[in-house]
């Protein structure tokens, strides 16, 4: 068994090695296929302990399947990391910043809002 620092540092591991093996290898390259399937492994394991580990009701909005809806910011994590692995232009790059910076932005909302709390005298309740 795992100690808990690197239990719960697996997760993040994955996905940021994954990120710097896809804009490493060459677009369309076998490398760059396992590094998003490490990624995606990641993002699973991410998700899994998120759901287990939610407490509100499931209070998502939108249009999409909670399975979509769930890896949202990974895939555009990921598509951003491949397009400045393509090299293209400037507006593509800038493109890719800004969908990068969307998913990380929804991913960290994400970690807010689904983080343990302890709940203490009087029903105040302070995260940690």
């Amino acid at each position: 068994m795992l100690a808990k620092h690197f239990y719960e540092a697996k997760p993040f591991a994955l996905l940021s090695v994954g990120i710097f093996l896809i804009t490493w290898f060459p677009l369309g390259s076998m490398g760059q296929l396992f590094s998003l399937l490490l990624f995606f492994c990641g993002a699973t394991i991410w998700v899994m302990r998120s759901e287990y580990r939610r407490q509100d009701s499931d209070a998502r909005g939108g249009i999409w399947p909670e399975s979509v809806y769930e890896f949202l910011p990974f895939v555009h994590v990921a598509s951003a990391a491949g397009m400045v692995s393509w090299h293209p232009p400037l507006f593509w790059l800038f493109v890719a910043v800004l969908l990068g910076g969307r998913g990380l932005y929804t991913w960290l909302m994400r970690i807010r809002y689904r983080s343990h709390r302890r709940v203490f005298a009087y029903g105040s309740a302070l995260g940690y």
